[in-house]
């Protein structure tokens, strides 16, 4: 069964003839519908896909989650069991592609929300704006350590095996803010750990470069400058779903 909510670009898809009190809900922002529902019911037929599409930048999906961001989350997910009959979640997994991780970072800068957070999937998104300047002149400048706070502290989570987190980039490279692999590094730089480098091609023309595992905090780093290069982490989302490190 498809549901469309009638004030937002929110579509919830769930198996009706299945009539589970608890189910896995899987919550995604900026990406076709189609695609999530999709990878949600290969992997975790009984989870309910939900999806939420903007238009605008990272700074849409921000106001989507406003300035009250328990409050807003608490009652999404009032909705969501409502709509699906489902008592309540057994997990729940936030996903995002591109401009979709402003929503995310909104959440997560509430403890309370990431309270009721299990999982992160975090498919090339995480942008960021510019810090202060590396020491070579010629070198870009950091990604705002301030804007990547919640994001590092909940992959500090993740390493201890509280919470789960898949964060993949490829190598695009805008020009006035920092990169998703950027963005990327920093992160695995603040919680220790190192890509171990391969060549290897997974599903839906991901190449990968390189990936680590510590913990619940999973990093895919791939090739490809292109759009279709980031594109490919949206496709590919159900690869991403199916290495979520989770707790059973």
């Amino acid at each position: 069964m498809e549901i469309h909510h009638p004030q937002s670009s929110l579509r919830v898809t769930f198996d009706a003839a299945r009539q589970p009190n608890c189910r896995d809900l899987f919550l995604h922002f900026h990406g076709a519908h189609d695609i999530v529902q999709m990878a949600v019911k290969n992997r975790f037929p009984d989870a309910i896909a939900a999806s939420v599409n903007l238009n605008g930048l990272s700074g849409a999906y921000q106001s989507y989650v406003g300035r009250s961001p328990h409050w807003m989350f608490v009652k999404l997910l009032a909705e969501l069991q409502q709509a699906t009959d489902t008592k309540q979640f057994d997990s729940i997994t936030l996903s995002s592609f591109s401009a979709g991780y402003g929503a995310i970072r909104a959440l997560l800068d509430d403890p309370r929300c990431v309270e009721l957070i299990d999982q992160l999937v975090l498919a090339d998104t995480v942008y960021a704006s510019f810090g202060h300047q590396r020491n070579s002149l010629e070198a870009r400048p950091f990604p705002s350590h301030e804007q990547n706070k919640p994001f590092v502290d909940f992959a500090k989570l993740a390493v201890t095996g509280k919470k789960g987190m898949v964060l993949t980039h490829c190598e695009l490279e805008p020009e006035t803010y920092a990169s998703t692999e950027e963005v990327g590094q920093l992160v695995r730089d603040a919680i220790g750990v190192r890509l171990t480098p391969v060549n290897e091609v997974w599903s839906k023309g991901l190449h990968v470069k390189g990936h680590v595992r510590k913990g619940r905090f999973v990093s895919v780093a791939t090739r490809g400058y292109q759009g279709s290069d980031h594109l490919a982490h949206l496709k590919g989302i159900g690869t991403w779903y199916r290495i979520i490190p989770r707790f059973k």
